[in-house]
């Protein structure tokens, strides 16, 4: 029998996944851009998009925390089910 506790830890963790691909994709699609954006000449010599940077850089912090708030869940969620072993 799963407790609430684990219940909610368990949605928690999914959500906190979810929130860490997404944030991924997102790079990836940007990424994705400054690299469409470097093949045209006119671009080259303007250099990357600043904005573009900022925002892939946004999400990696992004990404770095949520992988904190995983790791910190998963803790928690042990924890609690070695709480109900005992």
């Amino acid at each position: 029998m799963i407790t609430d506790v684990s219940k909610r830890s368990l949605l928690t963790i999914s959500q906190i996944m979810a929130s860490e691909r997404k944030a991924r994709m997102e790079v990836d699609d940007l990424r994705q851009q400054l690299h469409s954006r470097g093949q045209d000449p006119e671009r080259k010599r303007r250099g990357p998009d600043e904005e573009t940077l900022r925002k892939i850089r946004r999400l990696e912090e992004t990404i770095a925390e949520l992988q904190k708030n995983l790791a910190a869940q998963k803790q928690v969620s042990t924890v609690h089910s070695s709480y109900r072993t005992h």
